[in-house]
């Protein structure tokens, strides 16, 4: 299992007194849904709309954006979704194909009783779209391919060793031999495949 930085990011967004709705956005493929995923875990209800693999879920934002409305066309989609007050998080993924999805963030953010996390791939854009950003209204987070850290953490190496490589690279002395070999053998590596999530786990 993949830890990844923005997982903590998250969690500071919702301790946020009234936080907005949330995007997140990047490349195709850097682990936007699966970290999503992963930090719903920490809810009672997780309710996920994607618009690639299921185009219908576009019909449910075509009329009204209301939060009421929205929860009743979700629900006729979903049957088994939750709504519940402070405990239920709701995903919608790849919004960059469905407009007025990114529209409903706003209403989403002003009703508050549900946290809203929607992810789109920055290079997924369809930019000829006539689409109407939600500024004010939302919050806004980048997500990256692993880092070289999340690649040590990926490959087992501890904190305690982390720490005194940062510690050393801070007082620019001499990382010990055997730690220098592993951590170099592990940026060749790093370089040579980079920190494409599937391809790290792989």
């Amino acid at each position: 299992m993949l830890s990844r930085k923005i997982i903590n990011k998250l969690i500071l967004w919702r301790k946020k007194d009234k936080h907005k709705s949330l995007i997140i956005y990047g490349a195709r493929q850097v682990g936007k849904t699966f970290a999503v995923r992963e930090f719903a875990k920490d809810y009672d209800h997780f309710v996920e709309l994607n618009f690639i693999e299921n185009p219908e879920f576009k019909k449910i934002f075509d009329e009204s954006l209301d939060v009421e409305n929205l929860k009743i066309n979700i629900s006729t989609y979903l049957p088994k979704a939750n709504f519940e007050k402070g405990k239920t998080l709701i995903l919608l993924d790849e919004i960059q194909e469905c407009g007025e999805a990114l529209q409903s963030l706003k209403f989403w953010s002003e009703d508050g009783r549900y946290d809203v996390i929607a992810t789109g791939s920055a290079l997924g854009m369809n930019y000829k779209q006539d689409i109407s950003y939600p500024v004010g209204n939302v919050d806004y987070l980048d997500m990256q391919a692993l880092d070289f850290e999340e690649f040590l953490w990926a490959n087992d190496i501890n904190e305690e060793v982390i720490s005194l490589l940062y510690k050393c690279y801070k007082n620019v002395s001499k990382v010990p031999a055997a730690i220098h070999d592993k951590i170099i053998n592990l940026l060749k590596q790093y370089m040579i495949i980079g920190g494409m999530p599937e391809v790290v786990q792989a």
